[in-house]
């Protein structure tokens, strides 16, 4: 059992987060990070040339045009046309049938039809700079213009673990205080098989084994607290390691408590734009302007139609009961995050420390960690 003087590790998990322990094939907790980047079914998929990928979106890819055929030699002459029988008639085609158009470019090859979608999202860990210690196959990148203080690495279809050197609680999501897509938003929801093992959907899927888990509100200025998660550990070394495998590849992060004492880890899914350092919320007409929350539909074939509660729906419902949701233990975030902090005091508006203006997952409460079913 964990010990008095043991040092606390938290691992904060914030944005399109599902977390579940209701997979058969797979028992125990995990936190399923979908992976939320268009592709424009309608394009056909095929390489493109970096000319074309520089003039076009990258949100779809363009099929480039067929090369044109190779000239031929002349026919010779015919020294006598003689005359033909004439074709028999064409047959029209059975009943509840059409003829065969002929073919075309336009048949042949797709034309991009954009449609509406989630803006794309990254998937990122992330850890302060100073609690850095050693990394095998796994190296963390910087950003120390616009998030100094901070180191990241991107997920991409790893199954993490974090691990100490002492048993912990075991991992228990009865409790937990989040949304559940099945039981109260979506009654016949259930989890699309990109999102069950191999999980061929997922960003990233973290394995909880260990730790109290529970909801946590991140204040705003507007009224909508995100609910984020925060998993509690202990270690009595001074030490988490970051353990992930991708098929039978392995790879880990060592980290040790940064100047608070603490171990902080973030696991994210935010809007790529985010790492540009473009904060500004997408406007629900835009074309990528869908709100985030559809994410979680999609990862089970819902729809607005199928839903009875939307996210905010059940935030009304329940966010007066008890006990209530703490505020989150982390107050403190990288700005690429696009949440507000500043002086431990996360209400305080972006804007007025000059830092990013407020974004979708800073006060957005649709934007919150789910739980299913």
């Amino acid at each position: 059992m964990p010990i008095i003087g043991a040092t606390d590790i938290v691992v904060h998990l914030t944005g399109l987060i599902l977390l579940t322990a209701g997979i058969q094939s797979d028992p125990g907790a995990h936190a399923i990070v979908p992976r939320v980047a268009y592709v424009d079914p309608w394009v056909v998929a095929q390489p493109y040339s970096t000319n074309l990928n520089q003039q076009f979106s990258t949100d779809y890819k363009i099929v480039p045009a067929p090369e044109p055929p190779t000239p031929q030699p002349p026919a010779p002459k015919l020294q006598e046309l003689k005359p033909q029988a004439a074709p028999p008639p064409i047959a029209a085609p059975p009943p509840h049938q059409h003829a065969a158009p002929a073919t075309s470019l336009a048949t042949r090859y797709s034309v991009p039809r954009v449609q509406r979608h989630v803006e794309d999202h990254v998937a990122l860990l992330l850890f302060p700079n100073e609690s850095y210690v050693a990394d095998v196959n796994w190296k963390p990148q910087s950003d120390a213009v616009n998030n100094p203080g901070y180191s990241f690495v991107r997920l991409d279809k790893e199954r993490i673990r974090f691990q100490t050197d002492i048993p912990n609680t075991a991992t228990s999501l009865q409790n937990l205080r989040l949304p559940r897509m099945q039981k109260d938003c979506c009654k016949t929801m259930n989890l699309d098989k990109n999102y069950l093992p191999p999980y061929k959907g997922a960003a990233a899927v973290v394995d909880i084994a260990q730790g109290d888990v529970n909801a946590c509100q991140v204040g705003s200025i507007y009224g909508r607290n995100r609910l984020d998660t925060e998993i509690a550990l202990k270690s009595n070394n001074g030490l988490l390691t970051i353990a992930a495998t991708i098929g039978t590849a392995t790879k880990e992060i060592r980290l040790k408590p940064n100047s608070s004492g603490r171990i902080d880890v973030i696991v994210a899914n935010v809007p790529a734009s985010y790492l540009k350092n473009q904060f500004d919320p997408k406007p629900e007409t835009a074309l990528d302007g869908v709100p985030h929350y559809h994410t979680y539909y999609d990862m089970g074939g819902a729809t607005t139609a199928t839903c009875n509660l939307s996210l905010l729906d059940w935030w009304s419902i329940h966010q007066n009961d008890q006990p209530s949701i703490q505020s989150c233990s982390l107050t403190k975030y990288p700005k690429m995050l696009g949440t507000q902090s500043v002086d431990n005091n996360p209400t305080l508006s972006a804007q007025a420390r000059g830092g990013p203006p407020p974004s979708p997952t800073s006060f957005n409460f649709e934007c919150s960690n789910t739980q299913w079913p």
